[in-house]
Order: structure tokens, then C-alpha cells, then sequence
């Protein structure tokens, strides 16, 4: 089956190359785009069976080349390279700890070499003024400890390829929230900003119920670890009606001390921040823990750096410290229990470049993309041994769609119009509609036994 002609190389330029002779610098330009194309193309179908390895070259190299589906800015900058970081997205949770903060900031730094982005959940961290070590007002707070992110985005940055991107996500009832809805805004304490980060908010329904029923209601801030010493659970475990019940719990707890602020105060501050800078992002925990389809092996407290990633979450652990020797040497040890230190996979399908009436050209396309995603999860260099453990544990992919406007324009499709909506029900089906049977048979075992565990959890 031979290649379809790229759209970035005519077939005239192609045939000048393949005779020697000169192009011209837009044809050059494109040429090593195709060069590219093929060498992801090639990376992606290393591990295919040898019989049918270059019907799957063909194939990515098609849907590369056509421009039918953009793979993640990793995989298209790192494939065919030495050392081949193609995943996408991040997610670590920031525990209450000197330690585990820098090893979370540590493996920040680790991703953003390689051109990963990263979401932080900072939900654990205790607030302001808190105690440490029965040292009262010890705390700095969260804020001190974005900053240092912020730096690290800024500085880490894939040999100037691709600068740094995080996301920090805080809880709602967190007491350092007014400062954190002002952490990229242009007025107040320099010191207090982190103007290249991306914060977002993780919202429980019942936020959002008092401000539909009563705007002037109190909302109550807390100090996740004055909680978990006085209540002896941590808050942010529990998602939904279990959660608000813990939640009242706490704010009728005299021993814990709270910031009380109106609901329509935080609403004017999250709008004052969107207005001006477009942030925060906005992630509904209880919604997304209730589709969460494993809830018996773990806690969604967050998404990443484009809130489209929904995966269980929990910390590295240190479990100890020792000191060994080894082949006549001193050597320090350190053992870490790993959590879920969440990967995904992404690509986007580019609907303005496929024949979306046809249903066998978009189910191939379809198909081709999730066959790469797959391949990406097995070839991946990750950045961390944490990053390895997730990313075979899950194998998530995730399949965007971009051109959406193009894709109506092509098929002359008004935007306001019942025709729409109609074209629109009849599309996505079939771009939704699972695909995953072009995978190869491989691993797995770890999502197979969540599954199975989620199975005997409901009966």
C-alpha cells in the first residue's frame, strides 16, 4: 500500500527531490517536515510484528502527513530521538512534608526537561499560620511553595524547546484560597504572585448550591492539617454527600480554627481572576468522582495542566532511609512506596482534515491513532520510575478533536442552525465509539484487576 502524498509536499517537489535536483525553500521547509512525519511514523511502529510493520509506518505516516491527527508535542518532538519522552500529561499529589514536597518539585523537574506537563495537587499542604511540630503560626502556606514552581517552570525549560507548564489545583475550603485567586493578578504583593503557573480550583457541589441558593451565605476556610489532627481523617479523601457531612463536621468543631468569607466574595474574587488573566481552571471533584469507574482504588483529588485527565491519585510515600555497603562502598539508600503518580497519553483528531461523512474513513483514522497512543505507552522513556509504574498500570490514552469549526465550513454547516445539532448527533457516535481493537495483544494486567476489582465491588 503505498504512502498517500503529504499536503505540505506536492508531488512535483517530492519527484525534484527524488531526482537530485534543487527546491525551493518552502519546499525544503516542507520536506523536513515529511522527513519528521516519517521518523515519528518509523519511531511508532518499532515494536509491530516485523510481517506487517511497514503497513503501520504507513499508516502513522499518513495520518501524520494529512494532517488527520496531531500527536502530543512530546511524541512529535522526542520520537526517533535518543531518548524518547512521548508522554503528555503529569499529575502528582504534593504531600504535607519538607521531603515530599521537594520530591514532588524534583519530579516536576524531571518532566519538564523531557516536555511533559504537569498538574500538582497542593490540597494537602497546610495553610498559613498552621503548626509545625506544635509550633504554632509556623506555616508559610501554599503560596511560597507555587512559587518555587513557578521558578522551576520558567527555568526547566527542554533546551529552550518548549518552556515549562503546571497547573496547581487547590480545594475550595482550603484556607490559603483568597491568596491563591490571586496568584497571577497584577496588583497587591509581588511576592505573593506566580504569574507562569496556571492555577485551578477543586470545587465540591455544595459550593456551588449556596451560591445558586444564597450568595451571602459563609463559606468556610480550613487547614487541611488542623483537621486531620482534630478530626483524625483527612477532608479532602471524601468526595460528595460523605464529604459534606465531614465537611459540617469540621465547621462545628470548635477547635478548629476557620477563615469565614461570604460565598459571593470567593465568586467575586474567581471572577475578578478569569476576567483578568483567565484563570482559574475549574475541576468539579464530586462530579468527577462519581464517573470515576474505579472507585475502589482510589481518590480523584485533581485533573492536569488541560483538566482532561480523571485517574486515581495518591502520594510517594518514603518508607526509609538506610545506609548500605555495597561492593566496598558507602552507599544511602532510600526507599519510596509510589502512589499513583498519574500519565496519559494524548492525540487529537483533526476534523476539519477528515471526511467526517465517511464512516470508514473516520473509524481508520480513528483506529490509527489509538494503535499509536497504545504503541506511545510501551515505547515511552517516562521521566520517572513512578511515571513507568502508572503508566502500565492504567495505559490511558486520550483522544482529542480539534477543526471542529474547519469541519463545518467544509461540509457547509451553519453554526446556528438545527442542521447542526443534527450533524453534530450523527458524528459523535462514531468518533466516540471505543476503537481499541486494533491494539496489540500486551500488558495491561494491572487495569485488568482494577477492572475485575471494580466488578466484585458492585456485585
Amino acid at each position: 500500500m503505498p504512502c498517500k502524498c503529504s499536503i505540505l509536499l506536492p508531488a512535483n517537489a517530492l519527484k525534484r527531490i527524488q531526482d537530485g535536483l534543487p527546491v525551493g525553500r518552502s519546499h525544503q521547509a516542507a520536506y523536513r517536515t515529511h522527513k519528521m512525519n516519517l521518523g515519528i511514523a518509523l519511531h511508532l511502529a518499532m515494536l509491530e510484528e516485523p510481517s506487517v510493520r511497514m503497513d503501520w509506518v504507513r499508516r502513522f505516516y499518513d495520518m501524520l502527513s494529512l494532517q488527520q491527527v496531531t500527536m502530543a508535542t512530546p511524541t512529535l518532538a522526542n520520537a526517533r530521538k535518543p531518548y524518547h519522552q512521548l508522554s503528555s500529561r503529569f499529575i502528582d499529589t504534593v504531600p504535607d512534608s519538607l521531603d515530599g514536597i521537594y520530591r514532588s518539585l524534583d519530579s516536576f523537574v524531571k518532566v519538564s526537561k523531557w516536555g511533559g506537563g504537569m498538574g500538582l495537587y497542593f490540597g494537602k499542604v497546610r495553610a498559613t499560620g498552621a503548626a509545625i511540630r506544635d509550633f504554632e503560626g509556623a506555616a508559610g502556606g501554599v503560596i511560597r511553595w507555587i512559587r518555587l514552581v513557578n521558578d522551576t517552570a520558567v527555568a526547566v525549560d527542554q533546551l529552550g524547546v518548549r518552556q515549562g507548564a503546571c497547573a496547581v489545583y487547590l480545594d475550595a475550603w482550603h484556607k490559603d484560597l483568597p491568596e491563591f485567586l490571586q496568584l497571577r493578578t497584577n496588583n497587591g504583593d509581588d511576592r505573593m504572585k506566580a504569574h507562569d503557573i496556571f492555577p485551578a480550583v477543586c470545587y465540591p457541589d455544595l459550593f456551588w448550591k449556596l451560591a445558586k441558593e444564597d450568595l451571602d451565605a459563609p463559606w468556610f476556610l480550613m487547614d487541611p492539617h488542623e483537621i486531620e489532627m482534630v478530626m483524625g481523617y483527612a477532608l479532602e479523601d471524601f468526595w460528595g454527600e460523605e464529604w459534606e457531612k465531614r465537611y459540617r463536621a469540621c465547621v462545628a468543631e470548635p477547635r478548629i480554627d476557620k477563615r469565614v468569607i461570604s460565598v459571593k466574595e470567593i465568586v467575586r474574587l474567581i471572577l475578578k481572576s478569569v476576567v483578568e488573566m483567565g484563570t482559574p481552571f475549574t475541576f468539579y471533584r464530586d462530579t468527577v468522582n462519581r464517573l470515576n469507574p474505579n472507585p475502589q482504588a482510589g481518590m480523584i483529588y485533581c485533573s492536569n495542566l488541560c483538566t482532561e485527565i480523571a485517574q486515581n491519585m495518591s502520594a510517594v510515600e518514603s518508607v526509609r532511609t538506610e545506609i548500605k555497603t555495597e561492593a566496598g562502598d558507602t552507599v544511602v539508600q532510600v526507599t519510596t512506596r509510589p502512589g499513583d503518580f498519574i500519565v496519559c497519553n494524548l492525540a487529537s483528531l483533526n476534523l476539519g482534515r477528515i471526511d467526517v461523512t465517511s464512516h470508514e474513513e473516520l473509524r481508520s483514522v480513528v483506529r490509527t491513532a489509538v494503535r499509536a497512543l497504545d504503541n506511545v505507552i510501551d515505547l515511552n522513556e517516562a521521566p520517572l520510575a513512578y511515571a513507568r509504574l502508572t503508566n502500565a498500570k492504567y495505559r490511558s490514552i486520550g483522544l482529542g478533536v480539534s477543526g471542529y469549526h474547519h469541519m463545518l465550513a467544509r461540509n457547509a454547516v451553519r453554526w446556528e442552525s438545527e442542521e447542526h445539532l443534527t450533524f453534530r448527533r450523527r458524528l459523535l457516535p462514531h468518533q466516540l465509539r471505543g476503537h481499541r481493537g486494533e491494539q496489540r495483544p500486551r500488558g495491561g494486567e494491572g487495569l485488568v484487576r482494577l477492572l475485575c476489582g471494580q466488578r466484585l465491588a458492585d456485585g
